[in-house]
């Protein structure tokens, strides 16, 4: 059966430096990042059945490089990640199938699969000029194309990735092509003697350069099983060393489409963010936020419309923890942790006084908070240090009810939870070692464990956040995960399927609390905050690609488990 065209996103989305452990070195760089996608295909290419090439590619590859220093905004610390923005990491095409030869077709069907790929160099430009570097950069877009084409005579029949020893063959005669193209920009080339002699690992025994390739073919990509916009991928992790201690790794990622997300600011706080929440009701949106200050204020707004901002109440201890929630009697809920071990809640209705009360006690610190109407019940879910997952539950002014969930012996690092149609709760806790467990129950039943996901969990990336709800516009359970790269990365399935996953964003400088949530519109969202005091939203729409959403899109901005 003939292969499809196929739509292809592919992205390089995080470095990370994975320090030595035997050398002891202190110190951080900022990248230049270059990246050239490139396709192998029926576009260009064929599979000859011709007498001097039978069974060989002819033809030539597609290359799309990028241009600039390529220099990213913030600086690569050992143990630590950095972001690599969208505008020069990203590539989206076409992948059309090879086309065999008449002659070949009894042996091999009608094609072959596309290859897709990229090559990146990372390297440490030091003083080196702008002009220099972009220089060096421009001429790595055409040697790859250059080599490349060289190479895909030379490919064994029936391509399935290209050889790496072929990309590092290829790589020698890129470096000294790059090489000469800075020297050239330069009115001092022997200032920069030493900046080169090691270009790619390729030209020295010592260097502060390295560069990653990958390929797949278009069979790689995963099958979409479900309604038209919801999208799976693949992730890929490709290393180098250098001169410096330890290795760098680049993250990335490809998929057949990926959401068109929209991201704005919702508002700014001197005192800096400690907690933030998100939820809907029928009419307007809501962000609830807690600062260093001790202030809990709720920001709303409706459609693309501007923003109202007021303070809820006002904490003396500080706020470790923060949920929020619109019951169905027409009460808005946010449910407060503190380093005091209290849990409180504030609940209002419409433009009314706000209430306040403790509705429990912990005798352990407060990890994380979440909290969702159900069953005409509130809930609140209350992760602490001794691993306990522990419900609280109560209905207008009665007392509460207590109850624990689970146990973890590792910390718990995230925690979210909902209710959906179908009459169960759902909680999801993220531990230090990148694992997100589900709890689920109806009524009073036992809670039940279900599915679970892993993310990173090292040094450099690991789990920060959690945010979950069941959207009804495309009948999905979604759970979003933040990581310290600042990767906001969606899980969604139905009961009984599999698990898909997919990249939203990257948000730079996030902290450690997310709120996420769905909207009658059909619109969901996440809500972050940033170390820089700023609450941002993050937006999207399942099953369709929104021109504009509920908020105005920022400029460019450094945007995976």
């Amino acid at each position: 059966m003939p292969r499809q065209t196929e739509n292809v996103v592919m992205s390089l989305e995080t470095l990370y430096w994975a320090p030595d452990p035997l050398r002891d070195q202190d110190l951080s760089v900022q990248p230049c990042v270059w990246p050239v996608f490139f396709k192998i295909d029926g576009a260009t290419a064929v599979l000859s059945d011709q007498p001097g090439t039978f069974e060989k590619l002819v033809g030539t590859a597609t290359v799309v490089g990028t241009t600039g220093t390529g220099r990213l905004a913030g600086k690569l610390a050992m143990n630590a990640s950095l972001a690599i923005p969208p505008e020069i990491g990203e590539w989206s095409g076409q992948v059309v199938p090879i086309p065999v030869g008449a002659n070949l077709q009894t042996m091999l069907g009608p094609d072959v699969a596309g290859i897709f790929g990229v090559l990146a160099l990372v390297l440490d430009p030091s003083g080196l000029p702008a002009n220099a570097i972009e220089a060096g950069h421009a001429a790595l877009n055409e040697s790859v194309q250059t080599a490349l084409n060289n190479l895909i005579t030379q490919l064994p029949p029936l391509p399935v990735r290209i050889p790496p020893e072929d990309i590092d063959t290829a790589a020698k005669a890129i470096a000294k092509v790059v090489k000469s193209a800075i020297e050239s920009a330069l009115s001092a080339p022997q200032a920069i003697e030493k900046w080169l002699s090691s270009l790619f690992g390729l030209l020295g025994d010592t260097t502060a350069y390295g560069y990653i390739q990958t390929n797949f073919k278009q069979d790689d990509l995963q099958p979409q099983d479900v309604a038209p916009g919801d999208v799976n991928q693949v992730e890929f992790t490709n290393t180098f060393t250098w001169k410096y201690p330890g290795a760098v790794g680049v993250n990335g990622a490809f998929s057949r489409a990926r959401r068109e997300v929209g991201q704005g600011t919702l508002s700014h706080f001197d005192s800096g963010v400690r907690a933030v929440a998100g939820y809907s009701d029928p009419s307007y949106q809501h962000a609830i936020v807690g600062t260093g200050d001790g202030k809990v204020t709720e920001i709303w707004w409706q459609g693309s419309g501007g923003t109202g901002q007021g303070t809820l109440s006002q904490f003396t201890s500080r706020i470790v923890g923060l949920a929020a929630f619109y019951a169905d009697d027409g009460y808005h809920h946010a449910v407060v942790g503190t380093d005091d071990g209290n849990v409180t809640e504030l609940w209002w209705q419409g433009d009314g006084a706000v209430g306040r009360g403790v509705l429990a006690h912990m005798n352990s610190p407060i990890k994380a908070v979440a909290g969702y109407f159900a069953e005409k019940t509130n809930n609140a879910i209350v992760a602490t240090a001794d691993g306990t997952i522990t419900q609280i539950w109560w209905q207008g002014s009665a007392a509460p009810g207590q109850g624990a969930i689970a146990h973890f012996d590792i910390p718990v690092v995230g925690l979210t939870g909902y209710a959906a149609p179908d009459g169960y709760e759902h909680v999801f806790v993220a531990n230090a070692y990148g694992l997100v467990t589900e709890f689920y129950w109806q009524g009073p039943d036992a809670a039940a464990q279900g599915a679970q996901m892993q993310l990173d969990a090292y040094p450099w990336n690991s789990v920060v956040g959690l945010g979950g709800y069941y959207a009804a516009a495309d009948g999905l359970q979604h759970v979003i995960a933040a990581t310290t790269d600042g990767t906001l990365r969606e899980f969604f399935w139905s009961p009984g399927n599999p698990i898909l996953r997919d990249d939203l964003t990257n948000v730079s400088v996030i902290v450690p609390v997310i709120g996420a949530y769905y909207d009658p519109n059909g619109y969901q969202h996440v809500i972050v905050g940033t170390s820089d005091g700023d609450v941002h939203e993050v937006y999207w729409k399942p099953q369709a690609h929104p021109q504009t959403g509920p908020r105005p899109i920022p400029g460019p901005a450094i945007e995976h488990l």
